[in-house]
């Protein structure tokens, strides 16, 4: 078990039927495979929130080994793809996604 280094990874909108879910949360409740496979869990936890700015704090736990993991809901739909890092089962994280609106 060890920590996951975050430092290089990238995160990026996964838009699952965008007209149905225009507002794509950055709460996930699952960590996700390509494939939909459950492998890890996540805690989200809002910092910021305001008007042009929100940050978010998460704690995951990994169920597998993998080098990217996508967020998604409790029906599987993925809104987020995070890469560019490597983690193994029983390894955990803590990282933050700053979410800034641009108009």
């Amino acid at each position: 078990m060890a920590n996951v280094d975050f430092s290089n990874a990238h995160i990026e909108p996964i838009l699952n039927n965008p007209i149905k879910r225009p507002n794509v949360a950055l709460a996930a409740y699952r960590l996700n495979d390509s494939s939909g496979n459950q492998i890890g869990t996540v805690t989200a936890t809002r910092l910021v929130n305001q008007s042009k700015r929100m940050l978010y704090s998460y704690s995951a736990t990994f169920s597998a080994s993998g080098t990217e993991f996508y967020f998604s809901d409790s029906n599987s739909t993925m809104f987020y793809r995070v890469y560019n890092i490597s983690f193994a089962n029983g390894d955990t994280g803590v990282f933050q996604v700053d979410a800034g609106l641009v108009v």
